[in-house]
């Protein structure tokens, strides 16, 4: 970062404590003039047209496309079906499928399995984690005050959630 940007995020940084205090402090800089995106106006872009025209399935996909081949790149291989049950199993908690579950979905040729799939885990996932939350752990900070090792309260809420 420059230090022209952080001069200014310290300004605005301040500035926000002022308000919270009630206390008046004026930013000299409107959101016109900072130029930053968050303050441009929502536009379509255009969609790039690659070379490969047979790999995008979405047009995100194309955006990829183009700056890969801007790059001299070319897109990895579509993956077998196998491995992509894997990489969602593990991506989202942390195990492999079991055997039949894999075999169930190679076996499933219709074009929203994937999709079926990602939607099961992801119920799983929020009806064992309490709607997405982390597990509470507090039996962690047990052990460690059985066994001495003087982490103090560590169960404290920390940023609205408790471990």
């Amino acid at each position: 970062m420059t230090r022209q940007y952080l001069g200014l995020v310290k300004q605005h940084v301040i500035a926000a404590v002022f308000a919270m205090l009630g206390v008046g402090c004026a930013v000299t800089e409107t959101k016109e003039e900072s130029g930053h995106w968050a303050f441009k106006p929502v536009t379509k872009p255009t969609v790039p047209k690659g070379q490969n025209a047979d790999w995008p399935r979405v047009d995100i996909d194309r955006f990829l496309l183009s700056r890969l081949e801007a790059a001299g790149l070319s897109p990895s291989p579509r993956t077998d079906r196998r491995t992509l049950l894997r990489r969602v199993y593990f991506d989202l908690i942390g195990l492999p499928p079991t055997f039949a579950e894999v075999q169930t979905f190679v076996a499933d040729d219709s074009p929203d399995a994937f999709a079926k799939i990602v939607d099961r885990l992801l119920d799983d996932l929020a009806a064992t984690r309490q709607n997405g939350l982390f597990p509470r752990l507090g039996w962690v900070t047990e052990c460690a005050e059985e066994f001495g090792f003087g982490f103090g309260d560590i169960t404290a809420p920390v940023g609205g959630l408790v471990f």
